[in-house]
């Protein structure tokens, strides 16, 4: 039961907040992010009995433990402050307690887990100790699209997200998604809608003689994270926040300054070598991927970020986006205020999570891929709650 009461650099001109200066912004060296962590779990950190395959979500616990969702092994496995396993709970399956399709943890104000499983379209509740209490199917009055996110604001009620999907289109056109938030109540009924924003752009394109659906090359998409009783949205190529209230209000408009470059065949070029890279593709497969980068219809703009993320701190995270697809590992920090406040760099193979307080949590992969829980110390000198993001708290 749901408890009511959480390509390149070149691609981003960062502009400096002092408009007298006009001069691009440089990381001060205020903020840092320690190389050394403080905190390894998993196997490839000595610990045998606990392994990382594919972690999607991380969420603190009010003790200071970590929860960590694992949607290669279905897998929800607590750790203490000090990375050893408190316990681990999932597992794949149909009924109670095991996932299909794991995809997200919360963890809310008692300290209980509440883990998605997007296949099933359900919660399931842990406590903190990994005794399990219950599920709750998510329902919608009319047929639509599937749940992909659950969230919780600070005053306790509970939103979804639909899932990303794209759009039916004839041959040669595009057609693009739009994602929609709403509002969740105790008992995983869907209710009414909060906000939505525009998603990524479909287009159909024929390979080998077969056609095949899919997203635009750069498409934009939606983006999304949560402060305090807010939602902040954007579109990964729209420079500007739209920060929602609980009622659906909009607050107002953060604006990013990050200038929008717009795409050329250079780029184009550089995502065909990116897939085909990344797939390791033999000649054959090269061709086609080739063949295919040649008829899909490219982005006019360049995205401007891949993901979002809000600290409870009050400051937005945007990661840069890279060629083919998007992680770069490169974060620009603004405040509420919309001002960029530090370009942090992370330690190597490093992959941002979540930032709380003093510490920044995520993944860290070796070259073989294996992932391991990492906690680094960070260092900033001042608060983030500016502007419109004051006013969510």
């Amino acid at each position: 039961m749901l408890r009511p009461a959480r390509l390149a650099c070149a691609a981003l001109v960062l502009v400096c907040s002092n408009a007298a200066t006009g001069a691009a912004f440089q990381d001060s060296g205020i903020w840092s992010v320690e190389r050394e962590p403080l905190v390894r779990a998993g196997w490839v950190a000595g610990q045998p009995d606990t392994e990382f395959f594919d972690v999607v979500a991380t969420a603190r616990l009010p003790d200071g433990a970590i929860a960590i969702a694992d949607r290669g092994l279905a897998r929800v496995t607590v750790v203490e402050a000090d990375g050893s396993v408190r316990f681990a709970v999932g597992g794949s399956g149909d009924g109670p307690g095991g996932f299909a399709r794991l995809a997200q943890v919360l963890v809310d104000d008692g300290g209980h887990l509440h883990a998605l499983d997007a296949r099933h379209q359900r919660l399931t509740e842990w406590t903190d100790a990994g005794t399990l209490v219950g599920t709750t199917t998510l329902s919608r009055a009319a047929q639509g699209r599937r749940l992909d996110a659950v969230g919780r604001f600070e005053r306790g009620s509970w939103y979804v997200r639909e899932a990303t999907r794209l759009a039916g289109t004839p041959g040669g056109e595009t057609a693009r998604d739009t994602v929609g938030f709403f509002r969740l109540d105790a008992d995983g009924i869907v209710g009414e809608k909060i906000a939505e924003v525009p998603g990524i752009v479909a287009t159909q394109v024929m390979v080998g003689g077969q056609a095949a659906t899919r997203h635009i090359i750069f498409s934009p998409r939606a983006l999304d994270t949560r402060f305090g009783n807010c939602l902040l949205l954007m579109t990964s190529d729209v420079p500007t926040i739209r920060v929602i209230g609980l009622e659906g209000n909009l607050r107002g408009e953060i604006q990013i300054p990050i200038s929008v470059r717009r795409t050329t065949e250079d780029d184009r070029q550089a995502w065909i070598d990116g897939i085909i890279e990344a797939n390791e593709a033999p000649p054959e497969a090269a061709a086609m991927i080739e063949e295919m980068g040649r008829a899909l219809v490219m982005a006019n703009q360049w995205p401007l970020t891949n993901r979002i993320v809000a600290d409870d701190a009050g400051f937005v995270w945007l990661e840069r986006f890279k060629a083919p697809e998007g992680p770069s590992g490169q974060w620009v920090v603004i405040d509420g205020g919309g001002e960029v406040v530090a370009e942090p760099v992370l330690p190597d193979g490093f992959d941002l999570l979540n930032v709380e307080g003093d510490r920044v949590i995520g993944t860290w992969s070796d070259e073989l891929d294996r992932q391991e829980l990492r906690v680094h110390a960070l260092r900033r000198d001042r608060s983030g709650q500016e502007g419109l993001l004051a006013e969510c708290r």
